[in-house]
């Protein structure tokens, strides 16, 4: 119980105020399972509607645990070998999960953020299975900071008259579309036998090559590609916690080590369990899979906008993790078992200590993460924004042009969905530098 309260994997759903849903469903989760497990032993049915009551509340609470039942039947009937009598106090449970998911599925609301947030990563998949772009071939220096020269110059051009065509608000308004009616009164009337005898007398006949068009990224193979990706790595993090962020990038489309590396451990458990004839770890990986499948790319959330994966989820299937780890413990000579306990708990607490430091502000939460994740756009962003709120435009300025200097380094990022914000935040925050 120990490792459970002290996993720095709980920490974002405890630390972060915005899951204090998270903390509240598992908690009537909890209750919920101890009145079961209390029913199971005295069939008395107090304790049965008690867990019924409970197990609402907590799906009210949070959707994510509405696997659970399912994961409970599986292993009733794997246990028994077949279906039972007293298996059947699962349906009202497994009702509420049916009707649960059917309310989400087709709630408009969620639907429109859900194709929202689809939409915006499949944008950033696409930019990310675009080829590389050539080296330059003179590197462009690393930017150390705007002067004070640098600001005033992008803060006066803000503020300027409009009359100069050159300034940033033509500029700008220059990129808007005009409509048809006036481009047409704008444009002046030509001369049409002129013209069309310069083009049959100047212009010969042009046979036009067909161009190949480069082939656009698979977006479903994409989505297959995030799910086998997140899986992978949502098995890998327990036993290797490091880095620990609470935001973890978008999904670069690729996949990575640290899935083949999740799935190479998680296959060698339940071969190493075979060899010690014991099923604990194969139904423990299958709990943690099937307890993770609202979470790896089925369905594309909000928060998959800017991190694919989100240790926010663990606090359910932390549990079956925690069990393999104890078995393993307990396969070690008696006069090992204390001493790793022990030091295995010293080593959770102190990255818990450590990593609850992020959360202490939003300078040391944004700055965490881009201390493993430098590219972060949402994180450069939202540290920007908490410099100039806190009266610190300059420091606003210098992370958003730090941003910018990435950016022409790295054409991808160019094509950033969020790329013309840190263009408007420049402009303000230099002219809010200046009038400083």
């Amino acid at each position: 119980m120990l490792l459970f309260w002290f996993h720095p994997l709980n920490l974002l759903s405890v630390a972060w105020i915005v899951q204090f849903k998270t903390v509240l469903c598992g908690f009537l989760f909890i209750l919920s399972l101890h009145a079961g497990l209390r029913f199971w032993r005295t069939k008395k049915k107090s304790y049965y509607v008690a867990s019924f009551l409970l197990f609402t509340l907590s799906v009210f609470s949070k959707s994510s645990v509405l696997p659970f039942p399912w994961i409970a039947l599986l292993f009733l009937v794997y246990q028994q070998r077949k279906i039972q009598s007293r298996q059947l106090y699962l349906l009202p449970f497994l009702l509420i999960t049916l009707f649960s998911t059917w309310r989400i599925y087709t709630n408009d609301m969620v639907q429109e953020r859900v194709a929202e947030s689809k939409t915006i990563v499949d944008q950033k998949r696409t930019v990310e299975a675009e080829p590389e772009p050539e080296p330059m071939s003179k590197p462009e220096e690393e930017f150390e900071g705007p002067c004070e020269s640098d600001i005033e110059k992008i803060a006066l051009q803000k503020l300027e008259n409009n009359n100069d065509p050159n300034s940033i608000g033509n500029v700008l308004d220059s990129s808007t579309p005009k409509d048809e009616k006036t481009i047409l009164q704008e444009t002046p009337p030509a001369d049409t036998e002129a013209v069309t005898a310069n083009i049959e007398t100047t212009n010969p006949p042009v046979e036009v090559q067909p161009i190949d068009e480069e082939p656009k990224p698979d977006v479903k193979t994409s989505q297959a590609l995030l799910i086998v990706q997140t899986l992978g790595e949502y098995i890998l993090k327990p036993f290797f916690t490091y880095p620990l962020a609470p935001i973890h990038g978008s999904f670069s489309g690729k996949l990575g080590a640290k899935a083949y590396l999740g799935y190479g451990l998680a296959l060698a458990l339940i071969l190493f369990g075979m060899f010690k004839k014991s099923k604990l770890a194969l139904f423990s990986i299958v709990a943690i899979v099937l307890g993770l499948v609202p979470f790896i790319g089925f369905i594309i959330a909000p928060y998959m906008t800017y991190s694919y994966i989100s240790e926010q989820h663990y606090y359910l299937v932390l549990p079956f993790f925690i069990m393999i780890q104890l078995w393993l413990i307990s396969l070690l000579p008696k006069r090992f078992q204390t001493l790793t306990l022990v030091s295995l708990w010293f080593l959770l607490s102190f990255q818990t200590v450590d990593y609850a430091a992020a959360f202490k502000n939003d300078k040391m939460y944004f700055e965490r993460v881009l201390s493993f994740h430098p590219t972060d756009r949402i994180s450069q962003l939202s540290l920007a924004a908490h410099f100039a709120h806190n009266g610190q435009p300059k420091r606003a300025l210098n992370v958003v042009e730090n941003a910018l200097s990435q950016a022409r380094k790295n054409p991808k990022l160019e094509k950033d969905p969020l790329h013309p914000l840190f263009l408007r935040a420049r402009e303000f925050y230099a002219a809010c530098a200046l009038s400083q």
